[in-house]
């Protein structure tokens, strides 16, 4: 039987083959709303610049006044709300509308939120008029996040040697800058994107970084005055450089955003950013670069499933598909898209009943499912097809476009097993509920066909007295740690339960991948709740060391923890003048022309940045005006990982 030609269908067979920018795909908008809104009680807010400041729930037909210095650069967004926003500024002294936004791509494809870049072209107070569509009043709450970023400094990084260096920590310190005023520039070669590359369409600026220990990186931009930007990701120095990798439109909006969460980057080397405005373009924009101290197997792949011991609800979003491709034509079923925007979950019935389920997005978002088992043991990726399969497109769902057209899951009251997209008025979105036996073992994914990063809650339900547990699944390991201890390495985890079927293999390497064992613990004989384990590597790699924990079980299945890692603190202690330090370090370095890996620790231990310096020629001049108050330590290490001596330091 032929599959109905709707728009999810023809979207499924072509998903992996293009992509829609935002700007293609917009729906209805109107003209900006009147200056006739009640203001938001609490008084006038004085946001974070730079940084994000958020209104945790303002209404339709109300407004936040805002203090706005001139040249700032801000962004107001009600992504994720649960109604269709509207956001119109104005000048608190009067005068016309100064900005106005109705359902911006920005906050995901086919959204009905708002997005809206300005910069402020007064100092003094904004109206920040939030509506619902179409400029009317109500009750709901919606989250208004508020981005602010000062005026960017001249441009001093037209040509690489000049490139400003990036700060690479957890989390995203979004600092604005800016390419008014550059040219093309010299290095070549060109990007792979963006083009054509003509002195009047190509006006790059550079920066740098340093990749963190385990190469994982996120770096992400935002529009300012600039509203699209591309960006190229390069190895290597000025002298000397390879395109990596170069994106457009993958940001917010038209904004460009390079994921290496899963292609990593090259632990502790050199890293460059050519960014630039597509045809021409100039302005100011958001950089940053994001870094994960641990990464461990993302839920968005199978292998790093998340384990249900209980009926209670769940709630979860995600941005990206994973690094394992766990879905193909043999065994996604109904879901055309294979893998979008999903998670995934491992459940097991510890006594036989019926299982149903309900997904409720958090907006008006084409979720979809799939259940796979039963299974004895659990393997990733599902090796058939699922028992349980949702597709429904809601446009060809009775009672669309209301929010019960958006809702799917398996229910006693429906009796297929599969549901296709349409055609219209033949879907609801539920299939039939489960039949299950205690000691099952079932897979659930759960995903955004729209790839809005919006939330979802999933409801269980159970009757004829099934119910949830995880003492059949296999043990998870949790809290996965290593650290030093004397000339050793103390690896530690816990388990979320015992089992005597259980054996975990500690592995290790020199970086996040390569993995070896190097020793092995069997699991507890009880029965009863989780327990510690302690692993001692006593000859541990000289340099950092990466440990990951393989756990078997009894009938050959087996998964993967997280990744950590630890270093034997060298020996020799390094000079560090003056310290205290408020701005500025100089680090004592016997001159070598070999390259020297740093790394800057906070008092835990997190690590704040990363560098290296091609040859040591006199003292390292080390920054750091931009540290808070407190204990550092900077650690030097040589070309092949191993430790040089490390330095303590005060920032007063």
């Amino acid at each position: 039987m032929n599959r109905p030609t709707t728009l999810k269908a023809l979207i499924g067979r072509t998903i992996l083959l293009m992509s829609l920018p935002f700007g293609l795909v917009h729906m209805e908008a109107h003209g900006q709303c009147a200056n006739n809104n009640t203001l938001l009680p609490g008084g006038t807010i004085s946001p974070n610049c730079p940084g994000q400041t958020t209104v945790p729930c303002i209404t339709g037909g109300q407004y936040a006044l805002i203090n706005v210095t001139t040249g700032n650069n801000y962004t107001f967004s009600t992504c994720g709300a649960t109604f269709d926003t509207q956001i119109t500024l104005y000048n608190n002294a009067g005068g016309g509308s100064l900005g106005f936004n109705d359902d911006s791509g920005v906050c995901g494809f086919l959204s009905a939120q708002s997005y809206l870049a300005w910069t402020a072209t007064f100092t003094g107070q904004l109206r920040v008029l939030v509506d619902q569509y179409n400029c009317a009043n109500n009750n709901l709450c919606a989250s208004l996040i508020i981005t602010c970023a000062t005026a960017p400094a001249p441009v001093t990084n037209n040509e690489c040697g000049g490139a400003i260096p990036l700060f690479v920590a957890d989390g995203c310190f979004m600092q604005t800058y800016s390419n008014v005023g550059a040219t093309r520039s010299t290095p070549t070669p060109n990007p792979t994107c963006g083009g054509p590359f003509t002195n009047a369409n190509f006006r790059d600026v550079w920066f740098s970084f340093t990749a963190p220990p385990n190469g994982v990186v996120i770096i992400e931009s935002v529009p300012g005055t600039l509203q699209d930007g591309v960006m190229q990701l390069v190895a290597g120095t000025c002298a000397s450089f390879t395109n990596v990798e170069c994106d457009d439109d993958d940001g917010v909006g038209y904004m460009p955003r390079i994921d290496r969460r899963c292609l990593t980057l090259t632990p502790n080397a050199p890293y460059m950013i050519r960014f630039w405005g597509l045809s021409g373009t100039t302005g100011t924009f958001g950089l940053c670069v994001r870094s994960f101290s641990t990464f461990p197997t993302p839920q968005e792949d199978c292998s790093g499933a998340f384990t249900v011991c209980n009926d209670q609800a769940l709630n979860n979003s995600t941005n990206y598909t994973g690094c394992s491709v766990d879905l193909t034509s043999t065994n996604r079923g109904c879901l055309m898209g294979n893998e979008r925007q999903g998670t995934w979950y491992f459940f097991s019935p510890s006594s036989s009943g019926t299982i149903g389920l309900n997904i409720v997005p958090t907006g008006n978002v084409d979720y979809d499912f799939a259940v796979w088992g039963p299974y004895g043991s659990i393997s990733c990726p599902p090796p058939g097809p699922p028992v349980r399969c949702s597709w429904a497109y809601p446009p060809n769902i009775t009672g669309y476009p209301a929010s019960v057209a958006f809702q799917t899951g398996m229910r006693t009251s429906s009796v297929d097993p599969s549901e296709a997209d349409g055609p219209a008025g033949a879907v609801d979105g539920f299939t039939s509920a489960l039949t299950v036996v205690a000691g099952q073992n079932y897979i659930l994914y759960i995903d955004n066909f729209d790839v809005s990063g919006q939330a979802f809650t999933l409801d269980w339900q159970l009757s004829g007295g099934a119910s949830l547990d995880c003492t059949v699944l296999p043990i998870e390991v949790l809290d996965l740690a290593a650290h030093p201890m004397g000339q050793s390495i103390a690896v530690e985890w816990t388990t979320t339960s015992a089992g005597s079927n259980a054996t975990f293999v500690v592995e290790r390497s020199h970086a996040p991948y390569d993995f070896v064992p190097i020793g092995s613990l069997p699991g507890n004989s009880d029965t009863g709740v989780g327990h510690e384990l302690r692993f001692m590597d006593h000859q541990p790699l000289r340099g950092f060391n990466y440990y990951r924990i393989k756990q078997l079980g009894g009938d050959g299945s087996y998964f993967y923890s997280s990744v950590v890692s630890a270093s034997i603190t060298p020996t020799r202690q390094l000079t560090l003048a003056p310290n205290p330090a408020t701005d500025h370090l100089e680090l004592a370095m016997t001159p070598t022309s070999e390259p020297v890996h740093f790394q800057l620790h906070d008092a835990t231990g997190r690590i704040l940045n990363a560098w290296t310096e091609p040859t040591i020629n006199g003292p390292v001049h080390i920054p750091i005006a931009s540290l808070y108050p407190g204990v550092y330590t900077v650690f030097a290490f040589n070309g092949a990982n191993e430790p040089l001596g490390y330095g303590i330091f005060v920032r007063k």
